[in-house]
């Protein structure tokens, strides 16, 4: 029979073994995440007051494979040019996706934050794109932050309704084009009707094009994340 002395040293053990589980883990939260759901991670300015610091961004959970979630920010969180230049551009090319993985990765994630986004394996195929346009899409890419495809966009969105966003406040500052509804048109990575145009989700969740260095479209990033580094 153990005495008391060791039975307190136990669960002392037993109790520090805890402590170094992740919050999120020990509390079951990775096991109860669903697509659909909403999460934050990383902070971007969107209240356009820089004063007072950039805000958490919050990110709808798309889907959840092997111990990571695909993320999408609920949110339109800048506005940008797919290129900075009208050219026949791919995505692989694009300044955009530069900027994303550069400046946006550095801005928005602390360095803790930075390892626990997955590189992804990006499928830039023609069959990502809208297949009646059928452009070339370019090479694959490895890339830690990027825009959802064409095909993507249908597939994890059901309706045209379930694509719909509003944009920041700072996203507005920087010149994102609005409905009456408050809504906006967010690009897509995918090309458009034509090579030197681009992609994008209309302020009404349908998909439309235009050309690729249009400063009115706003951006909404997306990311697979480590579950357990989600709160």
């Amino acid at each position: 029979m153990k005495t008391l002395k060791q039975t307190i040293a136990v669960m002392t053990i037993l109790a520090a073994v805890l402590c170094l589980v992740p919050t999120s883990l020990a509390a079951g939260r990775t096991l109860k995440l669903n697509p659909g759901e909403l999460v934050t991670f990383g902070a971007y300015e969107q209240d356009g007051k820089k004063s007072n610091g950039q805000e958490d961004i919050q990110w709808i959970v798309l889907d959840v494979k092997n111990d990571s979630a695909l993320l999408i920010s609920r949110y339109v969180l800048d506005c940008r040019p797919y290129n900075k230049e009208w050219a026949d551009i791919t995505w692989e090319e694009c300044t955009l996706r530069t900027w994303l993985n550069d400046t946006f990765l550095e801005s928005a994630f602390s360095d803790e934050e930075q390892l626990a986004i997955l590189t992804t394996d990006v499928d830039n195929s023609k069959e990502q794109g809208n297949r009646s346009w059928n452009k070339d899409g370019g090479y694959d890419t490895e890339d830690q932050v990027f825009l959802l495809s064409y095909q993507e966009m249908k597939e994890y969105f059901d309706t045209d309704k379930d694509r719909i966003s509003k944009p920041t406040e700072y996203a507005k500052i920087k010149g994102v084009w609005q409905d009456t509804n408050k809504a906006c048109h967010w690009w897509l990575r995918s090309p458009g009707a034509t090579q030197n145009y681009a992609a994008y989700a209309s302020s009404f969740g349908s998909l439309s094009s235009t050309y690729d260095y249009n400063t009115n479209i706003g951006v909404r990033p997306a990311i697979w994340v480590r579950l357990d580094a989600i709160t």
